[in-house]
């Protein structure tokens, strides 16, 4: 688990004061809290499976919940996403009415949501849209040829100004990702013809001319490549009926800004498989990086992005954003080895780490006797 913060002015509202985050009590009583200093600096939280860690999590959210600190979830397994349903279910209606909670389940079958990666936000200034519709198609083609098949794009000058081009295209007509499925076929050169015509930007201009000066077998060839690709992705129901949608999309620069809450469960189910979920996982990632680089720096609304197996969804946007704000921070191990100073601390020492800034958890206690710290079972229910 990893949590990248985001920041931003707080100029929609009152912004609530950040309270800090519980996590236990020392041997004397005295309360271990985890202050916003901390967590803007990352959290990386690392164990074995069924040890805790989205117990952990879990137990975090609820109180950026009780405290109103905006978050983004991206759960792949879908555990920490419907424990934080069930917790909220037992909330007071006032509560949910009080906090914009936005759910993310995509093979849910009941309803949809409506998610345009190549939105671009409306308060964008005129003279920076060209600017913003660029970065977008950028991130966003990084993210999709990651997923749909790991090119690295650069290596393959041709393939990365074309797509570049239709996604632009896409993206200054207000259009989606579907559309790609229209425009990209030979057979809708008047359809190309229509929508390409006096773009904003002369190079893409300048692309379509070459590209609609080719023939037929030419244009064939070389696009077929691209639109099996797109083809493959958008042949998923699920995938169109979200990418698809141009109106009550979700607003990823809005959540940010108003400090509301996203919970999207990517479990792969039936009719949705893994890379689906991690199409959409890549993507949302890919438009957060963004916008979080698109926010002011002199910020008071905290938005935090929690990602459950972070490593999953690693991209070169999320290693530009820990790179940019990495600062040394403090390190925190709950271990179920005998005694950590015994074992842990001399691996940790050797290595040449600061073990002034590490701090172990090396038990509870239960009933007054001391027992080995299990995250499952002592972090509050």
């Amino acid at each position: 688990m990893s949590v990248f913060r985001f920041l931003n002015e707080g100029r929609h509202g009152r912004v609530p004061s950040f309270a800090p985050v519980e996590i236990g009590t020392t041997r004397e009583g005295a309360r271990i809290l985890l202050s916003f200093d901390q967590l803007q600096r990352h959290v990386q939280l690392i164990g074995l499976s069924g040890r805790g860690k989205s117990r952990a999590i879990e137990y975090l959210l609820r109180q950026f919940l009780l405290n109103r600190v905006g978050f983004t979830l991206i759960d792949p397994h879908g555990d920490i996403y419907e424990a934080l349903i069930h917790w909220l279910t037992r909330q007071t209606p006032r509560f949910i009415a009080d906090r914009a909670i936005h759910l993310l389940d995509p093979a849910d079958l009941r309803w949809r949501f409506a998610y345009n990666p190549l939105r671009i936000p409306e308060d964008t200034p005129p003279e920076l849209r060209n600017a913003a519709v660029m970065d977008r198609v950028e991130a966003l083609m990084a993210a999709v040829s990651q997923v749909m098949g790991g090119e690295d794009t650069a290596s393959m000058p041709l393939y990365q100004r074309t797509f570049s081009t239709v996604l632009y295209t896409l993206a200054e007509r207000g259009l989606t990702l579907y559309e790609s499925m229209r425009i990209l076929p030979a057979t809708e050169e008047a359809f190309r013809t229509y929508i390409t015509h006096r773009l904003p930007d002369p190079v893409a201009e300048q692309t379509w001319r070459e590209m609609q000066a080719w023939s037929m077998k030419q244009f064939t060839d070389f696009m077929s490549s691209l639109y099996s690709r797109m083809h493959r992705m958008m042949r998923h129901p699920f995938i169109r009926q979200i990418f698809g949608q141009t109106v009550d999309t979700l607003d990823v620069r809005g959540v940010m800004d108003r400090g509301e809450f996203v919970l999207a469960n990517f479990q792969d189910r039936l009719g949705f498989p893994r890379a689906n979920a991690d199409l959409l996982a890549r993507v949302l990632m890919s438009d957060y990086t963004q916008m979080a680089l698109s926010r002011a720096a002199n910020t008071s609304r905290p938005h935090f992005l929690i990602i459950d197996e972070c490593y999953r969804y690693l991209t070169t946007d999320i290693e530009t954003i820990l790179e940019q704000y990495l600062h040394p921070g403090n390190v925190l191990i709950w271990s179920g080895e005998d005694d950590p100073k015994d074992t842990l601390l001399p691996r940790l020492i050797a290595m040449g780490a600061d073990v002034s800034r590490v701090y172990f958890i090396d038990g509870t206690r239960i009933d007054g006797k001391a027992e080995p710290f299990d995250p499952a079972r002592d972090m509050p229910a």
